[in-house]
């Protein structure tokens, strides 16, 4: 049983604080890569675990699968994840998504999440402010889901009163609330993103005994293309990016960077981010079949700074785009 409450103490360190269940991060290589300041870009399928309105920022219809190794090196070394979605954009007003993610670790516990996702592009907010912002974008999006927690329960766990009921799962319904603003600026390219979200706002109770409610998580972010640094003037970068982000959860505030840019028009991307509790890198490859089909490919490593003899964490990224 002790070797139990040690697989669950890592699944809880991999979301960068020891907290309640369904407090996760990491959804995709990119946004992994980019620390987590995810909130104010979450335009891809990862986009609805960090803002749902995210993902009408989006031209093509998208598939993408997620794979993560966590923490390889250490005793414990059968925890993974694995994210699935599917985003559908729609007449360019409109957003329809479906994910699922699945947390698990060496057979004993799991946690999933499956969720719809739907965003709305409302211009009319910025009406009132005069002709001069009508320009720019609002956008609204919500999550409705599904959360499920799984133990695998043996004789040695019976002993815990936790679980000697015959209840081995439970499940749990909640919804969650995203907004974007797009501002443009008229006489050039440069944009600012601001982003807020809000998750698990019915906090359900998922306790197997006892109340155990899924943390309310609140999100926020902002991110802007960023000038060439002064030792990168003879760097040709395409589309420089700086992302600054913050998260609310269990009264604790924590805070989250990135970087992004593309190279060779868009075919790579370089990214790096950054935590109180991490250090995070990443590449991706993007190939254009046609005007039409993209295939992307990224990868992220993550480095924790307080966990020694390990590897970090490892995901890897895979999109369709159509």
């Amino acid at each position: 049983m002790q070797k139990f409450f040690i697989y669950v103490m890592i699944i809880l360190l991999q979301t960068g604080f020891l907290s309640a269940a369904f407090d996760q991060t990491d959804f995709s290589a990119r946004s992994a890569s980019l620390g987590d300041a995810y909130t104010a870009i979450a335009d891809d399928g990862a986009g609805p675990f960090y803002n749902p309105a995210g993902i009408l920022q989006m031209e093509k219809m998208e598939v993408m699968s997620t794979y993560a190794f966590i923490y390889p090196g250490l005793d414990i070394n059968n925890i993974n994840q694995m994210q699935l979605s599917f985003v559908l954009p729609i007449k360019k007003t409109a957003a329809v998504g479906l994910s699922y993610n699945n947390l698990g670790v060496n057979d004993l516990y799991s946690e999933q999440i499956i969720q719809l996702t739907f965003s709305k592009k409302l211009n009319s907010f910025w009406y009132l402010f005069g002709d001069k912002l009508r320009k720019n974008e609002f956008l609204v999006g919500g999550n409705v889901k599904l959360l499920k927690q799984g133990y695998t329960v043996d004789d040695a766990m019976r002993l815990d009163p936790v679980f000697q009921g015959e209840k081995t799962s439970t499940t749990g319904f909640t919804f969650d609330l995203g907004f974007m603003m797009r501002i443009f600026e008229r006489s050039s390219r440069k944009f600012y993103n601001i982003g807020i979200s809000a998750f698990n706002l019915t906090q359900p109770d998922i306790g197997l005994r006892d109340e155990d409610r899924v943390p309310m998580i609140i999100r926020a972010g902002f991110a802007t293309p960023l000038k060439q640094f002064a030792f990168m003037k003879k760097i040709s970068m395409d589309n420089p990016m700086f992302i600054i982000g913050a998260d609310y959860r269990n009264k604790v505030l924590g805070f989250h960077f990135g970087w992004e840019n593309s190279f060779l028009n868009e075919l790579i991307y370089l990214r790096l981010g950054s935590t109180l509790l991490d250090f995070s890198t990443g590449l991706g490859f993007k190939y254009s079949m046609s005007w039409k089909y993209d295939v992307i490919l990224d990868y992220a490593f993550i480095l924790p700074y307080k966990i020694e003899s390990t590897s970090g964490r490892h995901l890897v990224s895979l999109k369709f785009r159509f």
